[in-house]
């Protein structure tokens, strides 16, 4: 089965910071599998947090990648606005990340959050 490597920023379990992981999940993953995939990558990151607590946002930035600096990932997370239509879409779990429309890692990245941590 093809695969393809999503970057993903994650803000969980009070990390403010965040955190820039890769992910490999297949071509036709939904945002669901993309938290599972997520929850493997990084357990200690995600543990105790059932993914029903999880939100995912597709959200226009600077291409990230996970050796991004610590001051580069403040940076981005101040200015991400997720009330913006035009530079944040929230993604259904359901949603297959193949068919989401021209989608570009160069310019765009995903947002594992977890819901008690929004807003930070």
């Amino acid at each position: 089965m093809a695969t393809q490597q999503v970057s993903c920023l994650l803000i969980a379990n009070g990390a403010p910071k965040g955190a820039i992981i890769a992910v490999n999940v297949s071509l036709e993953a939904t945002v669901d599998d993309l938290l599972e995939a997520a929850r493997i990558k990084v357990p200690t990151r995600l543990t105790n947090i059932d993914t029903s607590r999880l939100t995912v946002w597709r959200c226009k930035t600077p291409k990230l990648r996970p050796k991004t600096s610590p001051g580069k990932l403040k940076q981005v997370i101040a200015e991400l606005n997720l009330e913006d239509e035009e530079k944040a879409e929230f993604l259904a779990v359901t949603e297959v990340l193949a068919e989401l429309d021209s989608f570009d890692p160069k310019t765009e990245v995903l947002l594992i959050q977890n819901i008690t941590d929004a807003g930070r």
